[in-house]
């Protein structure tokens, strides 16, 4: 039986596998939260840290989205 965090991970890992995904947000390339764990295997390249200001976050993934792109943004709570 799968646990919610290897669900998780493997949604991720089936995500990173399309060029135009890109992860962006908090602790998305750097540890510290429980979400980091989940992109270990993701190519750096398609990791994206932010500092928190989640404005910033927010108008950015809609930039790339609105180029073609599709941003999984990572908001840890």
């Amino acid at each position: 039986m799968k646990t919610y965090f290897n669900n998780l991970t493997q949604a991720m890992s089936l995500l990173s596998r399309d060029p135009r995904v890109v992860f962006l947000g908090q602790a998305v390339a750097c540890p510290g939260t429980g979400m980091s764990n989940t992109l270990k295997g993701i190519d750096r390249n398609k990791l994206i840290e932010l500092p928190v200001s989640e404005d910033f976050q927010m108008g950015l993934s809609n930039g790339l989205a609105l180029n073609s792109m599709i941003p999984v943004s990572v908001y840890p709570r």
